[in-house]
């Protein structure tokens, strides 16, 4: 049978305040609905020639079974008081005994708002600034230059003897005060010797200075502001694992979505151990209050709800406030259809006649375009970041300390060794001295 839209029927139309679905303004002269589940509700009335009267529910809730009697706007259905609810629901089995659900307006699904924390710099932020191969790189050039340079002083300067294990260590810090900005030992460089060789010298220390000590060291230091001003931010918790395993947070589920099924009768034991950080007797409104998503943005508490809802709220709360850093996961679980719901008393060609209304707009992606517009500002609120240029603290520089550190311990290795060795040698010349006047005597 098909449907009569030359005659005018009139339908009651549950609603509730739950944006980004359905929007209301209170007004003295009555609410006013926004969102784009009325517009699709106007455009399908005028086609099908409905006059609607619409009813809210008091709480603004979805409705729950209590008491063997069903509350909120299922309530209202349940109890014949409306023909139809306009938030689109979450099918559930028992609501199929008095009602008929549409094909889906939205895919929606859950996910967990967050705060952010910024990463420690480290106590070797120095040396992290560059790759490892970079500074295995600088290290391979160094003791390559330095024993290049010294077989050439050697040749140059000192054809017959040359102490080979002090003059690499000479030239190789020779190569790193010129990296440091320090002032190099000129007489190493031979710049003034008139052997032919001595020309290279001059030449590989050049070649030092502009490929390692001008070009690496400059990019270190602009590196090495980058790692300071830009710190790197991680979110206290992003998945439902991280949640199990976080410490002193407490993650907000409002009582209307009843997440329970999906993480307290889960299958998956993470899901359960997740379960016990919940906090699932919040209303709604009360969870998405400035105060709440104060605490949120501290990192003290967390927010699981669908992500559509969860971005208009966001976009709400940037106008209000600002600014605001928070995380929104994108680690989305237990996506699910959301569906109006039609009283199964209405005749079957109006419910086939208004599934294809639903159908036809949902199809034609009005949903797709009234999200993208309504919820980009909520990016506004999860792609803060801080470009502040923080001061230099002692921990950052341990990096520098350290490599000081191992210069003066190295320095000191090296300088014992040599006495220790100076001495051996003057015990030996006495020792030879004495041999020989005993010879003579004898």
């Amino acid at each position: 049978m098909k449907w009569n839209s030359s005659v005018t029927t009139k339908l009651n139309v549950a609603y509730a305040k739950l944006a980004p679905f359905v929007d209301v303004q209170e007004t003295d002269n009555g609410d006013i609905l926004g969102g784009f589940i009325p517009q699709i509700m106007q455009m399908v009335a005028n086609w099908m020639n409905l006059e609607l009267t619409y009813i809210r529910e008091p709480l603004d809730t979805y409705g729950n079974l209590v008491n063997g009697s069903w509350n909120g706007m299922v309530g209202m259905l349940f109890r014949n008081e409306v023909d139809l609810i306009l938030n689109p629901i979450l099918p559930k089995p028992e609501f199929l005994e008095f009602l008929y659900y549409t094909n889906p307006i939205t895919i929606e699904a859950y996910t967990i708002l967050s705060g952010k924390k910024s990463e420690e710099l480290g106590l070797f932020l120095y040396f992290s600034v560059l790759d490892k191969s970079v500074w295995m790189g600088i290290i391979i050039a160094l003791i390559v230059i330095a024993v290049t340079s010294a077989a050439l002083f050697r040749r140059a300067a000192f054809p017959y003897s040359f102490k080979w294990f002090h003059y690499i260590g000479q030239y190789s810090w020779n190569l790193l005060s010129y990296m440091m900005k320090q002032v190099p030992k000129e007489n190493f460089l031979l710049r003034n010797h008139k052997h032919v060789l001595s020309i290279f010298l001059p030449l590989l220390n050049m070649l030092w200075v502009f490929c390692v000590a001008f070009l690496i060291m400059n990019t270190f230091q602009s590196l090495l502001v980058s790692k300071l001003a830009l710190k790197k931010v991680v979110p206290i918790v992003d998945t439902v694992a991280d949640l199990a395993r976080s410490h002193g947070v407490i993650c907000i589920a409002p009582r209307e979505i009843q997440i329970d099924h999906v993480l307290k009768y889960s299958d998956l034991e993470i899901n359960r151990k997740a379960w016990t950080k919940i906090d699932n007797e919040m209303s709604h409104n009360r969870a998405f209050n400035k105060e709440i998503l104060r605490i949120v943005e501290k990192g003290k508490y967390c927010i699981i709800h669908g992500h559509l809802i969860i971005k208009d709220r966001l976009s709400k709360y940037f106008r209000t406030m600002g600014t605001c850093n928070m995380h929104l996961s994108k680690h989305y679980f237990y996506p699910f259809s959301l569906m109006m719901a039609v009283h199964k008393k209405m005749p079957e060609s109006f419910y086939e006649t208004f599934n294809v209304g639903i159908t036809r707009l949902v199809d034609s992606d009005i949903t797709g375009k009234w999200f993208e517009a309504a919820l980009e500002v909520s990016n506004l609120c999860t792609s803060y970041t801080d470009n502040t240029l923080k001061a230099l603290n002692l921990h950052h520089i341990y990096g520098v300390l350290v490599l000081w550190a191992a210069g003066l311990i190295i320095a000191l290795i090296v300088l014992i060794f040599e006495i220790k060795l100076h001495k051996r040698k003057v015990g030996g010349r006495i020792l030879k001295n004495d041999v020989d006047i005993e010879a003579r005597k004898i």
